[in-house]
């Protein structure tokens, strides 16, 4: 009957609910704290609680003294930690809430009637959080911070392990499920959230302080690492503790106080509810070498107790916590969208209502077929079909409706971001159902297939030359600015600037103006092959000689050099578009395949000519 008795117990307390460090019916884990806040107006009110059967989890050894008297406890002996919480978002980045303790510790009780009054209140907690202000709703990296007030609501003298680190008042009377005094604590929290870049996982941390002028003042502490498997199912893992960093009668030991490990997994179900488990490991029991034994020879460092409302004295080994401990909690939020038909790479729905239309269609055929025998067929088909209407449309299929989709027309089965485009993992321009190359290095130049192209300027550099005594290009030329057209048609932000370097020579000026003229003649003819203008410069520059060579006489002067530089430059992605849209709106159909001017060749042929007369008469 007593076995009986304590597994219907067992499912009581479990039904209730637990409070331990974190544990506020947040939206990740169970002890874990994140930045994410409710919304305005939105409502979340829940129960969790965490059960264990082991002794330890009451006292060091499963041992108490009553008058002096030493009470060893059966091998099983059931402890329970709950709350009950709810929550309120104020606005957008505050959260406010409460969450009321209770606590059950089965040392003595007879039958199940005694054990359910056992069940005794703990502190309430009101809270505040407050989400950072200044970082975006979008960025990966989040901050909040949280106030807590422990409002001294426990019952006391009762229970034997003290539910925080903070209860513990060292030789003085340590009551188990209450300070006996106001406690407050302040936490900052830290979320990487990399949903927001499709990537599934999310990460909280938070650490804080809790003041208690009679209790000891201890550091509060929990991580954990979320996984989303599926858009209902969340699995985690998480560590939390706290830690007493005064000494008021007990000694200051990181492994003597609330530290545990606890995987689970969340379920996110229907109309907003989150549905919790997982188990608590004691990290402190899971230290290679950790013996019990060895453990319970320092007992009397670690002995507090009080005395009961009857005046008997109790004394035990304080423990922080169950080797073992089933935890779990279930929330209900209210006011927000349904979480249930979320992505596992992003929070929007894709379809939140479905709506049954009724169709009644008669379908009335009437066929003579006249052959050698004449055949009237007369059939009514008649039959009742149901339509469904997505009210959230998603035309192209991918998954992001029609609504948020920036690229309704995705191809059908490639992989798209949040915003329904198509995804282009290395940045390049490419989208990866086109890129052959889906690593490409940032700021690498690639060609339509997303692969790099390496291209040899030098060796075209070379080959542009231009016609004797003219700014004409020489024929041999073409084939090499060919090439150079179809390396800018494969870079549609290349832009390239044509440097032709000439000797300086004759009058002032003159050598400029030829340099620039035979730039411009590489640029028109880039231009005629379809390479928009505001892609390409033209660039004359004037070289001096040397005093060598200005010393150097010859019997017949050479033609003035002039070396073809080219130079790289990037132009924005929108300018190229804009451009191709004007010249379309300008270009003049009588005018359309009308060559680019050039400059005037007899001009430019006259003054070498007089140049070369002056240095005759010289």
């Amino acid at each position: 009957m007593e076995h009986k008795n304590l597994a219907v117990l067992v499912l009581l307390v479990a039904g209730i609910s637990f409070a331990q460090t974190g544990l506020m019916g947040g939206s990740d884990g169970i002890h874990q704290q994140s930045t994410k806040t409710l919304g305005q107006w939105h409502f979340t009110a829940g129960t969790g609680g965490n059960v264990s059967l082991d002794p330890w989890a009451q006292t060091r050894g499963g041992v108490f003294y009553e008058n002096g008297e030493r009470i060893k406890m059966h091998d099983v002996k059931l402890s329970a930690t709950g709350n009950f919480f709810a929550a309120l978002g104020f606005s957008d980045r505050v959260d406010v809430g409460v969450a009321a303790e209770i606590n059950y510790d089965r040392t003595d009780a007879q039958d199940i009637d005694e054990a359910t009054q056992s069940i005794r209140p703990g502190d309430m907690d009101f809270w505040i959080k407050a989400r950072a202000p200044f970082v975006s709703d979008e960025s990966v990296f989040s901050l909040a911070a949280q106030l807590d007030v422990f409002m001294p609501t426990g019952e006391k003298v009762t229970g034997t392990r003290p539910r925080h680190a903070w209860f513990i008042k060292g030789r003085e009377a340590t009551n188990p499920f209450t300070a006996d005094e106001v406690v407050i604590g302040a936490t900052g929290i830290f979320t990487v959230d990399l949903g927001k870049i499709d990537i599934p996982f999310r990460w909280n941390a938070a650490a804080g302080f809790v003041y208690a002028s009679q209790g000891a003042n201890t550091l509060v502490y929990n991580t954990g690492l979320n996984w989303d498997m599926s858009y209902w199912i969340t699995a985690f893992v998480e560590y939390s503790g706290e830690f007493r960093v005064e000494n008021n009668g007990m000694p200051i030991d990181f492994f003597e106080d609330p530290m545990h490990v606890t995987p689970g997994i969340r379920l996110h179900l229907p109309q907003n509810i989150d549905l919790v488990g997982g188990i608590d490991l004691s990290t402190r029991m899971l230290r290679v070498g950790y013996n019990r034994k060895e453990e319970l020879k320092n007992i009397e460092k670690y002995t507090i107790g009080y005395d009961d409302d009857h005046g008997h004295s109790k004394r035990y080994g304080y423990t922080p916590g169950a080797t073992y401990a089933l935890t779990g909690l279930i929330s209900w939020t209210f006011g927000g969208d349904h979480k249930s038909y979320k992505t596992a790479r992003d929070d929007q729905p894709v379809m939140d209502t479905v709506q049954l239309a009724r169709t009644d269609t008669v379908f009335v055929v009437d066929t003579i077929v006249k052959s050698d025998t004449l055949i009237k067929v007369d059939t009514i088909f008649k039959y009742e079909s149901f339509t469904v209407v997505d009210t959230m449309p998603d035309a192209d299929q991918d998954g992001v409706s029609d609504d948020l989709d920036l690229c309704p027309n995705s191809p059908p089965g490639i992989v798209v971001n949040r915003n329904g485009c198509p995804r282009d993992f290395d940045g390049d321009g490419i989208p990866d159902y086109l890129d052959q190359c889906p690593n490409t290095k940032p700021g690498t130049s690639v060609d339509s297939t997303g692969c790099a192209v390496n291209f040899d300027l030098n060796g075209l550099e070379k080959n542009i030359v231009f016609k004797s005594k003219s700014t004409a290009l020489d024929k041999s030329s073409h084939k090499t600015l060919d090439e150079l057209v179809f390396l800018m048609i494969a870079r549609p932000t290349m832009g390239v600037e044509i440097q032709c370097h000439m000797e300086k020579f004759g009058k002032e000026g003159k050598a400029q103006t030829i340099a620039q003229s035979r730039a411009q003649s590489a640029v028109d003819y880039l231009v005629r092959k379809g390479i928009e203008a505001n892609r390409l410069r033209a660039t004359g520059l004037v070289v001096e000689k040397t005093a060598a060579e200005t010393k150097t006489k010859s019997k017949k002067k050479a033609e003035p050099n002039c070396a073809v530089k080219l130079v790289i430059f990037q132009v924005a992605d929108e300018e190229v578009k804009s451009d191709n849209k004007t010249e379309e709106a300008d270009v003049n159909p009588a005018e359309e395949n009308k060559p680019a001017s050039a400059p005037d060749k007899k001009d430019v042929k006259a003054e070498t000519k007089k140049a070369d007369v002056e240095k005759k008469a010289e």
